[in-house]
C-alpha cells in the first residue's frame, strides 16, 4: 500500500496543493491503492527527516535544504520512500506501468510541455493564488506560510496584487496569453480531449493540477467568476471536469 504525504487544509476533502494533485490524479487513474496523511505546512521538514524522504531544493529564504510534498511511501517496495513530484511519477509509472502515462513515444513532448507549465504557467499563477493559500490553511499553516512567503516577495500577502489594482489585471492577462499559447497546441491535437489523445498522459494531469490550484483555492476574482474557466471556450473547465473520475480523495 502506498501512502500519499499531503498538505492539509481547511477545505473539505482538505486537498490544494498542486505538486500532490499530479499524483492524486496519476494513482487515481492507474487504480493504485493508496492512503492519505494530512501533514500541517510547519511540520513537513520533520516528516520528511522522520521518513527519510531527500530535499527537493533549497529554501529561497536561507538556502537551507528545503523538504516539500508530496512524498510517497510504498511499503511494498525498498526503497519505497519518494520525494519530489516528478521522481514519484516516474516511480508509480516504472512500478505500476499499466495504463502507461509515460510511454516512450510521448515522454519528450511531455517533458517539454511540462516545462513550459513550469517556467510559464506556474510563475503567472503564483501571485494571484498565494494569497489566497493562505486563507485556506489551518492555522499553524497559516503562520509559517504568512512568516516564510512574505519574505519571498517583500511584503504582506494581501499586498500581493491587491484586488482591483491595474497590476492585478495585468497578471490576469499574462495567464490569458500562457493559456492562449496551451489552447492552440491542442487545437493542433486534431481535436483530442487530451494530450495523450484518446487517454490521458502525465503532462494532462500536470495542466489540470494547476487549474485545480485555482479552484480550490479560490481567488475572489478567479475560477468562480469565469476567469481561466471560461476562456478558450470552456476549455479549461472541460479539463477538470474530464478529471474528475480521478479526483478520489483516499
Amino acid at each position: 500500500m502506498i501512502t500519499l504525504y499531503d498538505i492539509t487544509s481547511t477545505l473539505d476533502p482538505p486537498c490544494w496543493s498542486p505538486n500532490v494533485w499530479k499524483i492524486r490524479l496519476l494513482l487515481n487513474y492507474k487504480q493504485v491503492p493508496y492512503t492519505t496523511k494530512w501533514i500541517s505546512y510547519p511540520d513537513i521538514e520533520s516528516t520528511c527527516l522522520d521518513l527519510g524522504a531527500a530535499p527537493t531544493s533549497t529554501r529561497p529564504w536561507d538556502g537551507q535544504a528545503f523538504y516539500t510534498l508530496p512524498v510517497i511511501e510504498d511499503d511494498a517496495r525498498h526503497p519505497g520512500v519518494i520525494s519530489d513530484s516528478s521522481s514519484i511519477a516516474e516511480y508509480i509509472e516504472s512500478n505500476y506501468p499499466t495504463p502507461s502515462v509515460l510511454p516512450s513515444s510521448s515522454r519528450t513532448l511531455q517533458a517539454c510541455f511540462v516545462s513550459y507549465l513550469a517556467t510559464n504557467l506556474l510563475p503567472a499563477l503564483r501571485p494571484l493564488v498565494i494569497p489566497a493559500v493562505h486563507r485556506i490553511l489551518d492555522q499553524r499553516g497559516q503562520e509559517y506560510y504568512r512568516r516564510t512567503r512574505e519574505p519571498q516577495f517583500g511584503v504582506e500577502l494581501e499586498k500581493i496584487l491587491p484586488y482591483g489594482s491595474a497590476a492585478r489585471e495585468e497578471q490576469w492577462m499574462k495567464i490569458a496569453g500562457v493559456l492562449d499559447k496551451i489552447a492552440g497546441w491542442f487545437d493542433e491535437n486534431e481535436g483530442a480531449e487530451w494530450l495523450g489523445g484518446e487517454s490521458p498522459v502525465y503532462a494532462d494531469f500536470v495542466l489540470a493540477a494547476y487549474l485545480l490550484w485555482l479552484v480550490k483555492c479560490g481567488a475572489k476574482d478567479g475560477w468562480a467568476t469565469g476567469r481561466v474557466r471560461d476562456w478558450n471556450d470552456g476549455r479549461w473547465a472541460k479539463i477538470v471536469k474530464n478529471c474528475a473520475p480521478y479526483m478520489t480523495v483516499v
